[in-house]
């Protein structure tokens, strides 16, 4: 459900289904399970602007995951976490934790992981005012996007790249982006978006 309640911002309802989730998953003793709850409660804390709690979980998953070798796993909760570090203009700590996961993505060949990573890549460098560098990481998270056919991982780096275009003032680039990127968010109905 996690996808769905988050495209579709219904971010208690997601808190509440995780903690449910969590607490089994302690009760069965399974730390395989335990790592992706702390992850996915963690991103719905943050969204919801609690940071310490979306840290604390967050910080759990990467140290459980770390702990069971999960590569993906861990860069997965370093994503969340980068995203957490963004929403509280926390932009060159995001960078850091979104370049660990490309690190980590690469190293296992996760190329839908490494797109979603590349994309906050460039999104944390656009926000940093880096506006060249995000543009290459954003065409080559479009690009990988396009190749797997996610469509939201699309509209999100149409997004990203919009907006460097626009900070570049590249303002017909910028208008092309947004449109593309608005026309996929409705097909797949993702509100937040």
């Amino acid at each position: 459900l996690s996808r769905y309640l988050d495209t579709r911002g219904r971010w208690h309802d997601w808190v509440d289904i995780e903690r449910v989730a969590l607490a089994a998953a302690r009760r069965l003793g399974d730390r395989a399970a335990q790592a992706p709850g702390h992850q996915r409660l963690g991103y719905a804390l943050a969204l919801l602007g609690s940071y310490d709690d979306a840290y604390a979980h967050l910080g759990q998953a990467v140290s459980i995951h770390t702990e069971l070798g999960d590569h993906a796993g861990q860069a997965y909760a370093r994503n969340a976490l980068s995203i957490a570090l963004f929403y509280q203009d926390r932009f060159a700590e995001a960078l850091d934790q979104a370049r660990q996961s490309l690190r980590l993505y690469t190293a296992v060949d996760d190329r839908s992981g490494q797109a979603l990573a590349l994309n906050l890549v460039g999104w944390f460098h656009a926000r940093l005012g880096d506006y060249r560098e995000a543009q290459g990481y954003c065409e080559q998270a479009i690009e990988l996007f396009t190749e797997l056919g996610q469509r939201e991982g699309l509209a999100d780096a149409l997004d990203c790249l919009g907006y460097t275009h626009h900070h570049l003032g590249r303002h017909a680039e910028a208008v092309a982006c947004y449109q593309r990127s608005i026309s996929v968010y409705r097909e797949i109905g993702a509100r937040k978006g």
